[in-house]
């Protein structure tokens, strides 16, 4: 029985409790004060408000609502290796490199905010900023010298940065729903809203790096000079990156004011998926060396277990489940005018009125309170140990197993507990109200196919039925729960008890059986325990990462008094990486007088690690699948994926639209026939882009069902092509083959139409027509150059990241066209070099343009294509 555990002399209205965890179609009287609640119910997302605009900025609105993303940044593999010091150099120097890319792509997207910006002081501002992004830019390769970074070279910016600055320059464009499309602007308010919106998208970023200067300043503070990286934390947390960040927030409230409550939600989900994109920057960094996170990391499934243990109540729920079950006893309870339920009389369960209900729980949750602050300090009475003495805290906390005893014997002696329905129970843990992150993260490690996880639940709870519902409504039906049990007669309950769990002592008993009952228990196998109380003190100290939720001043308190130390999780983990280098091994351990302290949701950050995992590691093929199962789960990721790639593909494609509709159309795709289409074109004319455009936007027609497992080996071309029809011929396939310029290829990936089960579709790119007709391919399109109107717009949005040039660049826009002779991919690889870049780069590039004829320079983007297509399939 654990009433009010972290602070007992608290006292909350029972009527208060109710309207937390009931839903509201049943008629509740109203609380009559308005009590504080914070305590008590600590975050409930779900029940917020919305602030006033008036009451503060829109900048400190925003991120204050989405500090999550913020704080599970610090929970990288990056940067807790950043924040240790034993970072590899060649991660940071891939790091510090892409800033390049986003200070282009910033100075890009404050000269479209400047051009919508309407008022005075709005521009200049825009332009300071715009300034101070162009210095940076300019120095960047100056400052990273010291780490041996060499920025002389051109760098490809990775998946994680392309995806923000699309994302940025987008928005700047004002391609954002609701927007009129670029060059429609007519009145300086839709201007504004568009300025608006391009710093919504960028304030988070410097943000979120003043958030990580600070966090990690004490990291470099504490080693001195020694720390490689100091400078840049030094730089994040510096007064000036700080003004920087202020004078963002401080215009985006300004441009803010004269919004609409719909404009605003837009610039909030804006400034949301600009801070996500930054955290899966943060999660896309090579990190190729040993880390502490995430603790899944060094998990074998065939050699080791993953233990999860959870305490429950304010652990994971955020209503005391004791003061739910004297709720649903009292609301169901009858009045003392009402005669007994005919049903509970026949079965000989008395019920007494709610009146008389109510006053017997509060004299026991009185009673309760003042015995429990007397056990707290008769556990305190020895003096305070020097260093951790587990035995010593043990016969201490073994004071609370007859305290609890009594106090659960004094509940079912009073008969609070009398006639409750089964079902009423139930329904109150299917509406009960979890912490926030809490069901999350049981999904997240339960699912997870490449875990071998065991999850237990110990808790004091005297109905365990209370938790199984809370748990089954989520999904989860695999958790083991471990707590007391109501009996019942005739799905009415006795009042009566069944002991399980009642004391700290029972719990640790009951954790101690579960890891010696399992069978595959080893040294290897990894031990967590989450709670929040003294009755959770002893299981959190046996197991291998003892992890502490919320803020309980009496486990602080008890903790503290016998040598037990509680640090906050993220500098423990910095600490720890410090000790994870190449060649040794570390291992938490148990028993080492250590906790760890979390005040947000961030588990599955730190068990599993906060980055997506990637689909093809999740569903990758297990002989006891069912290959339905694993092509369903493949499809339905892919269209998600793709889904996404759409909103990428045509922020940039221009003129391609109007190409593929005969294609589309020869695809037939309701046919049931075996089609093969020929895509040819010059080299650079846009025959991937048009693939990727494909795959993109017609995904949805294309019912893929093959599944191809390649683990075998070919002797040589006749055995492959042989294995191929064998493969090919009983499945229905859309097979891509790009860039053919033999027959024999075609021969031998694609022999012929009966390789191929009806409904399949073959598309093949090439520049050579003869291939084609040789392999008597009947459906076959031309890839025309684009026009200049397409050439110009398809360049302005790699420049300018717009439909139209910027008018001061519009005539050297012209001469770089011209050049371009309306190849998609020279215009791409031009208007990405010119981006960011002043009217003299400009002129330069023009003028040495002028000396390199068109043929040489398409020969050497395609072979550099090439060289980079065979490296990442090497790897």
């Amino acid at each position: 029985m654990r009433l009010f555990l972290n602070k007992p002399s608290f006292s909350i209205p029972i009527n208060i409790i109710r309207s937390a965890f009931f839903n509201s179609n049943r008629r509740y009287p109203l609380p009559v004060k308005n009590h504080n609640l914070n305590f008590f119910f600590r975050r409930i997302s779900s029940m917020a408000t919305t602030p006033k605009p008036n009451e503060e900025g829109a900048a400190k609105r925003f991120w204050d609502k989405f500090s999550k993303e913020s704080n599970l940044t610090l929970y990288t593999p990056f940067v807790v290796s950043l924040a240790s010091g034993n970072l590899k150099i060649d991660t940071f120097g891939h790091y510090v490199a892409q800033d390049v890319h986003f200070f282009k792509c910033f100075a890009q997207a404050y000269e479209l905010a400047e051009d919508c910006a309407d008022d005075d002081d709005a521009k200049d501002s825009i332009v300071e900023l715009r300034k101070n992004v162009l210095y940076e830019l300019r120095h960047h390769a100056s400052f990273v010298q010291e780490w041996g970074v060499d920025l002389s070279k051109e760098t490809t910016p990775n998946a994680a940065t392309t995806k923000y600055t699309n994302f940025l320059l987008a928005t700047a464009s004002g391609k954002v729903e609701g927007v009129k499309g670029p060059g429609e602007l007519a009145t300086p308010f839709e201007k504004t809203k568009v300025a608006a919106y391009t710093l919504s998208a960028m304030a988070p970023f410097m943000r979120l790096y003043v958030f990580l200067g600070n966090e990690l300043k004490s990291f470099v503070d504490f080693d001195g000079d020694e720390h490689p990286y100091k400078k840049l934390i030094h730089k994040y947390s510096s007064e000036s990156y700080q003004a920087t960040m202020l004078q963002i927030e401080d215009l985006l409230d300004k441009l803010s004011v004269s919004l609409t409550g719909q404009e605003l939600d837009t610039m909030q989900k804006l400034y949301h998926q600009a801070l996500k994109l930054e955290m899966e920057f943060f999660l896309a960094q090579p990190v190729h060396q040993p880390t502490v996170l995430p603790l899944s990391k060094l998990h074998i499934p065939s050699e080791n277990q993953l233990m999860i243990f959870s305490d429950f109540d304010l652990t994971c729920s955020v209503v005391d489940s004791s003061a739910i079950l004297a709720e649903i006893a009292i609301v169901t309870a009858p009045k003392s005018d009402q005669s007994q339920p005919e049903s509970q009389s026949q079965s000989q369960i008395v019920r007494m009125p709610s009146a008389d209900l109510r006053n017997t729980w509060e004299m026991l949750s009185k009673e309760y309170t003042e015995e429990y602050e007397q056990c707290m300090e008769s556990m305190l009475a020895n003096e305070k140990v020097e260093s951790f003495e587990y035995e010593g805290l043990k016969k201490a906390v073994e004071e609370l197993v007859e305290f609890e005893r009594k106090a659960n014997m004094k509940v079912i002696e009073s008969e609070v507990l009398k006639g409750l329905n089964v079902e009423d129970i139930k329904r109150a843990g299917e509406r009960l109200i979890m912490l926030d992150g809490c069901m999350g993260f049981f999904q997240s490690i339960i699912n997870n196919q490449n875990l071998n996880v065991n999850v237990h639940v110990l808790s004091y709870c005297w109905c365990a039925d209370l938790i199984r519902s809370a748990f089954s409504s989520g999904g989860l039906h695999k958790i083991n729960i471990h707590a007391n049990e109501f009996e019942y007669q005739n799905s009415l309950s006795t009042g009566e008890i069944i002991k399980q769990v009642e004391s700290p002592i029972d719990k640790l008993q009951a954790f101690t059986n579960i890891l010696k009952n399992n069978p595959q228990t080893g040294p290897t196998n990894l031990t967590i325990y989450i709670g929040d109380s003294v009755g959770d003190l002893l299981c959190l100290l046996e197991a291998d990462i003892g992890i502490v939720i919320g803020s309980s001043s009496s486990l602080r308190r008890i903790g503290t008094h016998f040598g037990v130390s509680f640090v906050p999780l993220f500098p423990a983990l910095v600490k720890k990486q410090k000790e994870c280098i190449e060649g040794s091994s570390f291992k938490w351990k148990g028993l080492s007088g250590v906790l760890y302290t979390v005040f947000g949701s961030y588990m599955d950050a730190i068990v599993l690690g906060c980055q997506f995992v990637k689909w093809a590691e999740r569903f990758c093929c297990r002989d006891e699948w069912h290959e339905a199962k694993v092509i369903n789960k493949i499809v339905e990721k892919i269209s998600v994926e793709l889904c996404f790639t759409n909103l990428e593909v045509d922020e940039k494609l221009i003129g391609m639209e109007s190409r593929i509709r005969d294609i589309v159309s020869s695809l037939e795709m309701g046919v049931e026939d075996v089609r093969m289409i020929g895509i040819k074109g010059i080299g650079g004319v846009g025959r991937r882009l048009w693939q990727q455009l494909f795959l993109t936007k017609y995904y949805f027609l294309l019912k893929v069902k093959a599944l191809l497992r390649t683990n075998f080996t070919i002797g040589n071309v006749h055995e492959g092509k042989s294995i191929m029809k064998k493969i090919l011929c009983g499945k229905k396939v859309l097979l891509v083959l790009d860039d053919v310029d033999h027959l024999d290829q075609l021969d031998a990936l694609a022999g012929g139409i009966n390789w191929f089960k009806p409904g399949s579709r073959v598309i093949i790119t090439t520049r050579d027509e003869q291939v084609l007709k040789a392999h008597r391919v009947k459906l076959n399109h031309d890839i025309n150059l684009l026009s200049q109107d397409e050439a110009t717009c398809l360049f302005s949005r790699y420049a300018f990241g717009r439909d139209i040039p910027i008018q001061t660049y519009k005539d050297l826009t012209l001469e770089v066209v011209h050049y371009a002779a309306g190849l998609p991919l020279i215009i791409k690889v031009l208007g990405s070099f010119l981006c960011g870049k002043d009217k003299l780069e400009w002129k330069d590039v023009v003028k040495r343009l002028k000396s390199i004829p068109l043929k040489e320079t398409l020969e050497k983007l395609e072979l550099s294509y090439t060289e980079r297509l065979a490296e990442r399939t090497s790897n």
